[in-house]
């Protein structure tokens, strides 16, 4: 047994892991309390579930055959609906699978990769399964870029720049600007838009410009798909290229591609529970804000970011409102100390937790 061990890499040996959420049924467990009724919202996942086309569609689901390759039929849907060629798409096992294969591609151990800090956590994660060198930029105060600190921070050695736009977890959008400035960096820039369709903006039209951007989204947020593990790429053909000779020939699973096909066929469905998701954001962000000592960030994902007094504070609201089945999110990060961030949930759900909050506030 020691031989074997002695042959991990060094770097995965004691690996500092994703910090995932609970699942319901731990919670459920712990504290007695039946599992439908724990109101889930740490996980950004949408509240009403997917289309109802998606349940027939996995049904007559080719599920014993091998799924195709080249993902022709889920990258010519992508086409239809982005308006954006097929070359330039990709289908991956969720947004998470593109940012592993990006590492794959690009990346040498000892290679530096600039993550701005606070932010997403596979960006940093993969790097240290990849043996990369994460520089942490941290950004402004009100969470804005630094350009000029992540200008500053590039070496021979870095690589890629990953950028989520809205961030996650601080819901705050990049500018236009912004990207075209990291663009002509010349290096890869990674632009994260798991929230796009909660706010419209994406520098999507950009990668027939710039040979050095990528654009990910994912069907987890607006479809309702999280457990379905489903995403793709938008992205220079010559990427696509690699990309698609280096994954995992059957990454994308039949019932995954039927479910996203059924989903772009249903997408006026899917943007009337989108602005039901909005407005609910907007009804958390009124009641933050007028909860004496908490102050919520503005959002342009499906979750707001808020702070308490301090971290104190912080920490006696998630475990209060954790012992009651309600479930938020707190970050192992020294810039969020005093801050959760809750999901946008339906309104009975999103009331619940502001009446929890102002009875322990």
């Amino acid at each position: 047994m020691d031989i074997i061990e002695s042959m991990v890499r060094d770097n995965l040996k004691n690996i500092l892991t994703y910090e995932p959420v609970e699942p319901i049924s731990l919670i459920s467990r712990k504290f007695g309390i039946p599992e439908n009724q724990i109101i889930k919202l740490n996980g950004n996942e949408n509240p009403y579930g997917p289309s109802p086309k998606v349940l027939p569609a996995l049904t007559s689901s080719e599920i014993s055959i091998y799924p195709d390759p080249l993902q022709r039929n889920l990258r010519d849907a992508l086409e239809k609906y982005l308006n954006i060629d097929s070359d330039f798409l990709i289908g991956a096992a969720g947004s998470d699978e593109l940012i592993d294969l990006l590492f794959k591609l690009y990346i040498y151990p000892d290679d530096s990769v600039i993550d701005c800090d606070p932010t997403f956590g596979m960006y940093s994660f993969c790097a240290r399964v990849a043996g990369a060198n994460v520089e942490k930029i941290p950004r402004k105060s009100n969470f804005d870029l630094d350009l000029d600190a992540i200008t500053y921070a590039i070496t021979k050695k870095t690589k890629i720049i990953f950028i989520s736009s809205p961030n996650n977890p601080t819901g705050n959008i990049c500018t236009l600007d912004e990207i075209k400035t990291l663009l002509n960096l010349n290096l890869l820039v990674v632009v994260d838009e798991a929230y796009y369709e909660f706010n419209g903006f994406s520098v999507a039209n950009l990668v027939n410009d710039y040979e050095n951007l990528v654009v990910l989204r994912t069907f987890s947020k607006w479809a309702g798909l999280a457990g379905l593990r489903i995403g793709y790429g938008i992205m220079p053909k010559n990427i696509i290229s690699h990309l698609l000779d280096i994954k995992s020939p059957y990454n994308v699973s039949t019932t995954a591609e039927s479910a996203c096909i059924a989903s772009l066929k249903d997408s006026k469905f899917l943007f009337e529970n989108v602005q039901k998701i909005i407005k609910g954001k907007e009804f958390l962000f009124n009641q933050l804000s007028s909860i004496s000592g908490i102050k919520p960030y503005p959002s342009g994902a499906n979750f707001i970011l808020f702070d308490l007094p301090n971290s104190s504070k912080a920490a006696e609201v998630y475990d209060k409102l954790r012992s009651k089945g309600i479930l938020i999110r707190k970050f192992n990060n020294s810039r969020l100390e005093k801050s959760l961030r809750v999901s946008v949930g339906t309104d009975p759900d999103n009331t619940s937790f502001i009446n929890a909050l102002m009875d322990i506030m």
